[in-house]
């Protein structure tokens, strides 16, 4: 077995995966809030342009290789925003993920 990572290439040509659908419905908003951060924090030293096309690539890449309908996907992560907005009790990563984007749709309008 190589130690070599796999490329984006490889791993959409390969098997599909399956999913738990029992988990994803069910998915914990401290979990998501947390990974979805780690995600951020990796890619924000990025132009805004970048950020936001590398983002949509990388949704893409992994609804297609677990053979999950998009769409639905983005209705699922949309649904969770909106339920955030309206629980004064959520967790402090979705906000600072909102002022984060914010910021960033700021910055991208001053590079125009």
């Amino acid at each position: 077995m190589s130690d070599k990572p796999q490329s984006l290439d490889d791993i959409l040509r390969g098997p599909q995966v399956t999913i738990n659908l029992d988990a994803l419905n069910m998915a914990g908003r401290d979990a998501v809030s947390a990974t979805t951060q780690q995600l951020l924090s990796r890619m924000q030293n990025e132009k805004p342009h970048i950020q936001v096309l590398s983002a949509a690539v990388l949704f893409a890449a992994i609804t297609r290789r677990l053979g999950l309908n998009a769409e639905e996907m983005y209705h699922k992560a949309d649904r969770i925003l909106r339920d955030v907005e309206y629980d004064k009790s959520s967790n402090q990563r979705f906000t600072a993920l909102r002022e984060y984007a914010a910021g960033e749709l700021r910055e991208a309008d001053r590079e125009r």
